[in-house]
Parts: structure tokens; sequence; C-alpha cells
């Protein structure tokens, strides 16, 4: 059974800004558009982003996921892929000391 679309989400990952993830508000030829998003850093628990985005991260101490941020426009020719990410797949912050 296929996991159910978690609606808006999406990963993005990019050539130079790193990885996100956040609610996909708009994308064109210039800029996609996230709001409530956040940066993964580094994660366990899966093999590639499209596992991260079916099956979640393990919330250890080597996982790091940003504090949430309102919004952030990353550069369409900077963004590479777009992945949605599942329902229920909680990829919030992660960020120990």
């Amino acid at each position: 059974m296929a996991a159910k679309k978690s609606e808006g989400r999406v990963i993005v990952r990019c050539l130079n800004a790193g990885v996100h993830v956040g609610t996909l508000v708009k994308r064109d030829a210039v800029n996609t558009v996230l709001k409530n998003a956040n940066r993964i850093w580094r994660w366990r628990g899966a093999n590639s982003l499209s596992e991260v985005a079916m099956s979640g991260v393990i919330r250890n101490e080597y996982t790091r996921i940003s504090v949430e941020v309102p919004e952030i426009t990353l550069t369409t020719s900077d963004t590479c892929e777009i992945i949605p990410v599942a329902e229920g797949v909680d990829l919030t912050a992660v960020h120990n000391e």
C-alpha cells in the first residue's frame, strides 16, 4: 500500500542551499517558496531523501533538523528535486546540543 501524501508538504533538495522541508507555496521559473520550513542537516534511518519523505528519520542525537522559519525562498535554478512527504511523517526540528 502506498503512503498517503501530506498535502503540500515537500522536501526540496538544492544544489547549493542544502535540503529543506516545508509547505510548497509557489514554484515558477525564478523562485521556489516554502512556508513553515526546516533545513535538514543530517539524518539517520533512511538511505535517501526519497526514503526520508516516505518513512521519516530516526529522531536521535545524530539527526539534525533546524528550527522552523515562517518562509524561505529558494532559487528555482538551484532546486534540483522536489519530493512529496507522506502523511504522518514528522520532519520537524531535531537539534540536540
